[in-house]
C-alpha cells in the first residue's frame, strides 16, 4: 500500500474520515494529493463487524456500524 506517507516520519500520517452528506456517507482522506498524484492510485473501502471478529474484509461497504479499512494501491 502506497498512501504517501513517511514510515521514519511520526508526522507523516494518513487519516480517513466518513461524513454525513444529504443523508450518504462521503469517505474523504488526508492528505491531500495533487490531481497527477492522485490519479495513479486507486483508493478502495473494505468494511466489517469488529476488528477481532475474524470475520473477512468486505467490499463494497457504507454501513455505519462497521469498522473500516482504506486500501490503495498504485495504478
Amino acid at each position: 500500500m502506497i498512501v504517501c506517507t513517511d514510515p521514519t516520519d511520526t508526522n507523516s500520517v494518513f487519516i480517513a474520515m466518513i461524513t454525513m452528506v444529504d443523508g450518504a456517507p462521503v469517505v474523504e482522506w488526508s492528505p491531500k494529493l495533487g490531481a497527477a498524484e492522485e490519479s495513479r492510485r486507486r483508493y478502495t473501502i473494505y468494511g466489517r463487524a469488529g476488528l477481532e471478529s475474524g470475520e473477512e474484509w468486505h467490499l463494497p461497504t457504507n454501513a455505519l456500524d462497521r469498522f473500516f479499512m482504506v486500501g490503495v494501491e498504485l495504478r
